[in-house]
């Protein structure tokens, strides 16, 4: 059963897709709301919400939040769907048209984007916190103000009607992330690092 079929997507619509925690700093009421206004502009959209709320009642009252948004607003409300947990998450950022993160809080990190890059999915991020060093802005991805609905909505505007640049960004992110983000070159890293604390370690002063 193909991702197409599961969650009843038709070949001529465009899949945008918010993988991670569901959880308030998360910003997934951000995205929805952002989403409202690109459908106003193209409802031919799903979206999927990929991830599930952490064993707390922060997170679960923010999935019914979340949830009760989404059925408030018609345009959502047959479009957005909620996946839970999946062991397929690649297949699913590579059937994606979009990858948005969303957080309002900066991400340590933010793998899933590394992660995104990498399967030749476009992504447009929070601009805040590790996120900066994994994208840069209008060459590997799109970044944008946390919590701006109307930056986001422009940014995926942008990428779903410019094939140009949206090729030309999943082009060089991709290779950008296999250089930079590859085993080798994590393991490389790690030696030079090993190697510079032993140096300071034996120097002699």
């Amino acid at each position: 059963k193909t991702l197409n079929e599961e969650f009843l997507i038709t070949d001529n619509e465009l899949v945008i897709s918010n993988v991670g925690r569901v959880t308030p700093w998360k910003g997934q009421l951000y995205f929805l709301q952002a989403i409202v206004e690109v459908m106003k502009q193209d409802s031919n959209i799903k979206v999927l919400i990929v991830g599930s709320p952490g064993d707390n009642k922060e997170d679960n009252d923010y999935l019914k939040l979340i949830k009760a948004f989404t059925n408030s607003i018609p345009l959502l409300k047959n479009n957005v769907i909620y996946t839970g947990l999946r062991k397929d998450v690649a297949c699913l950022m590579a059937a994606s048209d979009l990858i948005i993160h969303s957080a309002i809080e900066p991400e340590p990190f933010g793998r899933v984007i590394a992660e995104a890059m990498a399967a030749g999915t476009a992504v447009v991020a929070s601009n805040e916190g590790g996120v900066t060093e994994i994208i840069q802005h209008r060459k590997t991805g799109l970044l944008v103000t946390p919590k701006n609905i109307t930056e986001l909505r422009n940014a995926i505007l942008e990428l779903l009607n410019s094939n140009k640049l949206s090729s030309a960004i999943v082009s060089k992110a991709k290779k950008d992330v296999s250089i930079r983000f590859s085993i080798e070159k994590h393991s490389e890293n790690i030696q030079n690092l090993y190697l510079k604390v032993l140096f300071k370690k034996n120097r002699v002063y």
